[in-house]
């Protein structure tokens, strides 16, 4: 499992679960966990999230930017990703 995401999980299941949240924001917070929870159970999409974070720890900002578009290509989506 891909711990960098707990925190998002953890979040999206406490706006999930407050009745005192808009219904709309709750399935939004829904959706939003299904997908995390998808791309957790992709093996390549969590290959290439560890990748980048190892070329993060060591400052290595050619590699992070490679690694960045490629899963960019891989998902089909655009991310925006912070870079230190």
């Amino acid at each position: 499992m891909d711990r960098s995401r707990l925190p998002d999980l953890e979040l999206l299941t406490s706006v999930m679960n407050d009745d005192t949240v808009p219904a709309q924001r709750r399935k939004r917070a829904f959706e939003q966990y299904k997908k995390i929870m998808q791309q957790m159970g992709d093996k390549k999409l969590r290959e290439m999230r560890e990748r980048l974070r190892k070329a993060n720890d060591i400052g290595d900002h050619k590699e992070q930017a490679k690694i960045i578009a490629q899963i960019k290509e891989y998902t089909g989506e655009e991310h925006e990703y912070i870079q230190n």
